[in-house]
Formats: structure tokens, C-alpha cells, sequence
């Protein structure tokens, strides 16, 4: 539920509150810095230039979310759906106009 907030960033779970406090564990895990822009990073944790150079290294590791199960690089982070949010699972395809047009003809 939303209160149910253990370590909050925000002041209450949502998935997007636990994919940003991953994101934030896991800069930290690689470059021993947060971002500017990451909620509640004090001055003494944010980057210098070296630790942007770092970010900037790591950026698909940091910014892609992916299942455990998927080899691709990415982050996993194990956040659940909140109790009170929609969930909208979005699939998309793309065919190849010249398969459709072989099919077609």
C-alpha cells in the first residue's frame, strides 16, 4: 500500500518512488555519486565532473529497467506495482511494410 514506504525518498511507495531509489542505490554502487537531480542527494554525495564521466559511462546500466531474467543490459530493480496505481502494460510491434505487402499480394 502506500504507506508502506521503508525508505523514503517520497513520502509514499509507488513504483516509480522505487525505481528512482534503485536508480539512486545503484549510482552509488558504481560511482560513489549521485546525480544532481536525484531527490535527496546532499552536496557531499552528488557528482563532480569525474563522477558525471562515470554516470556518463554507465548511463545504459543505470537508465534501461529490465526483468532478472533478460540478458540485455539494463538495471533490475525489484520494485513492486503499488496497491492504489493502474498498471497499463504497453505492446508494441512493428511489421515490415515490405512483409505486408509480400503477404498482401
Amino acid at each position: 500500500f502506500h504507506y508502506e514506504n521503508d525508505e523514503g525518498l517520497y513520502p509514499h511507495y509507488s513504483y516509480s518512488a522505487c525505481t528512482v531509489l534503485c536508480r539512486k542505490k545503484a549510482q552509488l554502487e558504481m560511482c560513489n555519486c549521485n546525480d544532481h537531480f536525484m531527490p535527496g542527494a546532499d552536496d557531499a554525495g552528488r557528482c563532480n565532473v569525474s563522477g558525471m564521466a562515470c554516470l556518463n559511462t554507465h548511463v545504459r546500466e543505470l537508465t534501461i529497467l529490465k526483468p532478472a531474467w533478460n540478458r540485455r543490459t539494463g538495471l533490475i530493480c525489484d520494485c513492486m506495482p503499488s496497491c492504489d496505481e493502474a498498471e497499463i502494460t504497453v505492446i508494441k510491434d512493428i511489421i515490415n511494410k515490405y512483409l505486408v505487402d509480400l503477404c498482401l499480394n
